[in-house]
């Protein structure tokens, strides 16, 4: 199924004001979108979030800041700022942000535009002409602006508003500004430039709407004029917001990303506070920005005007405002920079330091109630609807107090009571109340009647019927959903809704009541219904039966049944039964397998169980893993009303479908809470998916070199190896391990068996086993570890499917479909792999897990004393573990030791520090014990322990006195002997002895020159397979002296057919290093 354009009905837009977007380009010098010859969209930019100019881009950066503000109670800035330049704008924006830097703060700045891109470029390009160079960026030097760093830190929009807004949307858009503003409807600047005809630009204003909903930009519905601006009134201002905001909803731009601008009067307090709430209390945006109407002509103390409107904001509820817009202290024009970032910080120090007096008062109350009341009556008028149609939850003509909002009323309603004699006490208690989660209105609940289902009648089979289902975790069955079932109540069934599942349900005036079947019953017994009737409203609701106990008109019922009855439906309804599919319905229920998120143990859950119990008596699914919620990166719950959840798309483009699946399979148990975000996600492929892929593309590397053919060198013919025989035994055992977990639904637990498995054969067998693929010809060990590892990949191919499929398919594809022409064409279409347990090795595994453990403590200790790997060294002794000699061998050559002994004798490289007790001592020996202490610090502490061990005293004579001590005079704690470095874990210990011969110091500086060859080898681009010519030239005779003395190992090393001392050849690529502090240059030439 072909995907869905996101862009769809921007380039629809685009299509259809083609010509003035081309006028558009011509009269500004932009580039902008255009069509192709077929007619299609080309030059429109993928949606946000998208990197621009090195930064990603989209209005959630703004949307982000409002929530902060929000969250601390401290508005965020709103700086403008605009000049004819991009070079003027850009230097004088890092006025500001010198300023927000120095306060530590982010600001969402306003980059002011020239009037021009007000008129539309079709009906006003004289008019353009004319007001060129009159203050304000280009739409040439938006683009310019972004590019100079404009938005890098600080998120930045453009305003838009005039004539054709969404055009020049598009064009910031195409720039990399974050947001917008928009002016869809009153917006007009009395005295600026611009058609300004209303028609258009609530036309254009809504297709702005979209172009900002489908790219994610974020738009402040800029329809904001206060009293003291145009001589409206504040009724006038809510009313002409809450229009756009219809239209922007309408559009689909989410909450998030839509914010009202407000101006306020700054001449009465009241009233200012009461149209911030009532701006709160009403609008959907999830953000304000409060622009204080001084800017006209500021006073000559800015520090008053901004205390007054700290005082308004922080009394206002929810903090006030998200942004506030700092006017500068200048008579005419936008203010410069330094000015601006001058009253940011002036702003900043005033919220910072204002008092909040919570402020309350019956005036404001009633000032927001006039003011709602005015809106709303402007509304009315403008759109003809009839009275108080717009005051939703506000009491009707037949109360005393028609249109107040039923909250409000409470205290009219008290104050009635008590006139009347009624109220006996009216006390405050505490409690939690519910809010609209969009516009934080109080909420009321309203009894209606309504059709119910008796389930109190099956309760005892509810139970029963829960208790056969193998729910995991297995604490839902008797937890969350037994308690909820326990407590089961009548289902509500009914909704007064209009469209969905219609009720059933026909009453008479009589009182008689029948519930219809089907739909040969409905045509049976209702009046002329034709046969092909649409079974939805407004149709059904046109059926008409007759009463058989009175004979009157019987009607259907107007509601609709709750939509979580059809879900609850599924399992029977999807088969049209019983009328149809009777053996295809009974063969699949109850359904082996569902999953749902942990809520549905009261939604999908509890219905299918409901009906279920009542239509079969039985449990409708037999196993049922119940998930855990997704969170964003901070563990909160993801929700569009927050804004915070993950684009799925740019999930799926980027990490791609498997990487999403593999991460919710492997991260956490199902019912555990997710924390999704990009970094997650690449964490948890990486491990798997990255290193899977990685083993498959060494393979393939090496086995297109040596054309290796599987079905020539089939697994069982092949002289297996140590390593071969424990990677197999391994694989087998991962199989019988998966496939278990998965018939018991574990995948959580398949998909670690897995990934510890994937890190074994890629970490361990492929690096142990490398050089075996590097040998000339196809035969003995090199053979094994081809076909091994071939067997491997193709048996992880289908093992991997259920969880990567498209990983999976692609590795198929190529390792068994280019080979085997008569294999199936996909994984599939194959079977899942079976355990062969001839393979399988338990002791073998064993061993490999103590050794495994062996060398991890053996990389700790080389760690702690900063030896290299490639330093060789002369011993390890392991304690608390033995080793068959085979896998002593792998141990000497992972850890570069030449010998490894297994003992629980630790005194080769333990023993004890010994000081002396001063409790026992000091009556004893008084001024000898400082004697003693050196003289224990020079006695062997392993010989001395085990002494005491025995019984014996220690004695020894000091300053002619005989010193006997008892083991309970000496303090024993132990330690390592200089040259070892130790390490412990799960009782066993593994010691390296770190003193370095002159041997062994060789055999290092030659591993050093290895590893620096073929770091060369793959920055000059040689072919695994290459041979080459390799030089040193060193002033160093020593390090001269152990190149010459170790050439053979070089050469082998690095596949060269020489190693000489000297200058490098002519082409050969050459570099300088310095190989354990010293100096040499080493050259390689392909031969």
């Amino acid at each position: 199924m072909a995907m869905k354009d996101p862009q769809a009905r921007t380039k629809q837009i685009i299509k259809d004001d083609i010509e003035t977007i081309r006028a558009y380009a011509d009269a500004f010098g932009v580039e902008m979108p255009d069509l192709d010859e077929n007619g299609e969209v080309v030059g429109l930019p993928a949606p946000y979030p998208r990197e621009v100019a090195g930064v990603v881009r989209s209005g959630y950066r703004i949307y982000e800041l409002g929530q902060k503000a929000v969250e601390t109670g401290m508005p965020c800035l709103n700086p403008i700022l605009g000049r004819n330049s991009a070079e003027e704008t850009w230097k004088e924006s890092n006025d500001i942000y010198k300023y927000a830097e120095k306060f530590g703060q982010t600001v969402f700045q306003f980059v002011h535009s020239e009037a021009t891109r007000h008129i539309d470029p079709l009906k006003g390009r004289e008019l353009i002409e004319q007001s060129r160079g009159k203050g304000g960026i280009t739409p040439k030097g938006e683009r310019e602006f972004i590019q100079m760093g404009g938005g890098s830190k600080h998120p930045v929009r453009i305003n838009a508003t005039g004539d054709t807004a969404h055009i020049n949307i598009l064009n910031g858009f195409i720039a990399g500004f974050d947001g917008t503003d928009i002016g869809p409807v009153i917006h007009v600047h009395f005295g600026g430039r611009g058609i300004h005809d209303f028609r258009t630009k609530v036309v254009n204003g809504y297709k702005s709407c979209i172009v900002c909903a489908e790219n994610k930009i974020f738009a402040q519905l800029d329809t904001h004029k206060h009293i003291n601006n145009i001589g409206g009134t504040d009724g006038m201002a809510i009313a002409m917001c809450l229009l756009p905001e219809g239209i922007a909803t309408h559009a689909g731009l989410p909450w998030e990303l839509s914010g009202i601008q407000m101006n306020v009067g700054g001449n009465n307090l009241y009233r200012d506070l009461a149209i911030i709430r009532a701006f709160r209390h009403n609008m959907l945006s999830k953000s304000l920005i409060v622009v204080p109407e001084t800017f006209q002509h500021p006073p000559a103390n800015l520090i008053a005007e901004q205390a007054h409107f700290a005082r308004m904001a922080i009394s206002a509820k929810l903090g006030g405002a998200n942004f506030y817009r700092p006017k500068a202290a200048e008579s005419v024009g936008i203010p410069t920079g330094d000015s601006m970032g001058q009253a940011c910080w002036a702003t900043l120090d005033v919220f910072q330091h204002t008092y909040n007096p919570g402020i309350e008062s019956p005036k404001i109350d009633e000032y927001e109630n006039m003011m709602m009341d005015e809106a709303f009556a402007v509304l009315e008028a403008v759109l003809k609807l009839p009275a108080h149609s717009l005051h939703q939850g506000c009491l009707t003509e037949e109360t005393k107090w028609p249109g107040v909002f039923v909250k409000d009323a409470d205290k009219l309603v008290l104050e009635d009571l008590k006139e009347r004699g009624l109220l006996v006490k009216a006390p405050k208690f505490e409690h939690d109340y519910p809010f609209c989660w969009r516009c934080d209105t109080p909420l009321i609940y309203y009894a209606r009647q309504s059709w119910f289902i008796k389930m109190t009648a099956v309760h005892d089979e509810l139970m029963r019927n829960n208790r056969a289902v193998n729910w995991m975790p297995d604490n839902i069955k008797e937890g969350r959903m037994g308690n909820f079932l326990d407590n089961v109540i009548d289902w509500g069934l009914s909704r007064e809704r209009y469209w969905g599942t219609p009720l059933p349900v026909w009453t008479c005036k009589c009182g008689h009541v029948h519930v219809i079947g089907s739909r040969e019953e409905l045509l049976k017994l209702g009046h002329n219904v034709d046969p092909d009737i649409e079974l939805h409203r407004p149709y059904i609701d046109n059926v008409v039966l007759t009463c058989p106990k009175c004979g009157g008109d019987m009607h259907r019922e107007k509601e609709v049944i709750d939509c979580w009855y059809d879900s609850g439906s599924m399992p029977f309804a999807q088969w049209h039964y019983p009328f149809e599919n009777k053996e295809q319905f009974e063969r699949r229920f109850p359904a082996d397998f569902i999953s749902e998120a942990i809520d549905q143990t009261r939604g999908w859950f509890y219905t299918l169980l409901a009906i279920s119990t009542c239509m079969f008596d039985t449990n409708p699914f037999k196993n049922c893993i119940v998930m855990g919620h997704v969170q964003d990166k901070d563990g909160k719950k993801m929700s569009k009303h927050i804004g915070n959840t993950v684009d799925p798309w740019s999930v799926l483009n980027t990490q791609g479908a498997d990487a999403v699946r593999w991460f919710f399979y492997n991260n956490a148990a199902p019912w555990m809470p997710n924390r999704f975000h990009a970094k997650a996600i690449d964490e948890t492929t990486r491990k798997y998916m990255g290193t899977l892929w990685n083993t498959y593309a060494f393979f393939i590397l090496y086995a297109e070199i040596d054309q290796f053919n599987p079905k020539e060198h089939p697994l069982d013919k092949v002289e297996l190896t140590l390593m071969d025989k424990w990677i197999l035994s391994r694989l087998n055992s991962l199989i019988r391990e998966v496939d278990g977990d998965l018939n018991e639904y574990k995948i959580f637990e398949a998909s670690r068996a897995m990934t510890d498995f994937v890190d074994d054969l890629s970490n361990w067998y492929v690096r142990r086993s490398r050089e075996r693929f590097w040998g000339k010809g196809m035969a003995g060990d090199k053979e094994a570890a081809f076909a091994t590892l071939y067997h491997i990949l193709e048996t992880m191919s289908r093992l991997t499917a259920p969880f990567t499929p498209f990983m999976a398919e692609s590795m198929y594809r190529n390792l068994v479909c280019s080979i085997d022409k008569d294999a199936p064409i996909s994984v599939h279409m194959t079977d899942f792999p079976v355990c062969d347990e001839r393979y399988i090795n338990t002791e073998l595994e064993q061993h490999m897990r103590d050794l495994l453990e062996v060398v991890v403590l053996g990389r700790s200790c080389r760690s702690e004393s900063g030896l290299k790997v490639r330093q060789p060294l002369s011993r390890m002794i392991v304690s608390g573990a033995t080793l068959p000699q085979d896998f002593c061998a792998l141990a000497e050559d992972e850890l570069n030791v030449k010998d490894a002994v297994f003992t629980d004798d630790t005194t080769a490289f333990m023993t004890y520090q010994l000081k002396p007790q001063m409790r026992t001592l000091g009556k004893k020996y008084g001024k000898l014990l400082k004697a003693i202490g050196e003289k224990l610090a020079t006695l062997d502490g392993n010989e001395v322990v085990a002494g005491f061990e025995k019984g014996e005293l220690l004695r020894f004579e000091l300053e002619g006195t005989m010193v006997e001590l008892e083991k309970d005079d000496v303090l024993t704690a132990p330690m390592k002997k200089p040259g070892y470095v130790v390490a412990t874990d799960r009782g066993v210990t593994v010691a390296l002895d770190t003193n370095l011969t002159e041997d062994l110091i060789a055999e290092g500086f030659a591993r050093e020159v290895i590893s620096k060859l073929q770091t060369m080898r793959k920055e000059a681009g040689f072919e695994v397979v290459d041979r080459i010519h390799v030089t040193v030239k060193t002033a160093d005779e020593k390090l001269a002296q152990i190149v010459a003395q170790n050439a053979e190992a070089i050469e082998r090393g690095v596949l060269a057919l020489d190693v000489k001392l000297g200058d490098a050849p002519e082409g050969a690529y050459v570099r300088d290093w310095s190989i354990n502090g010293v100096d040499a240059t080493l050259s390689v030439l392909k031969a």
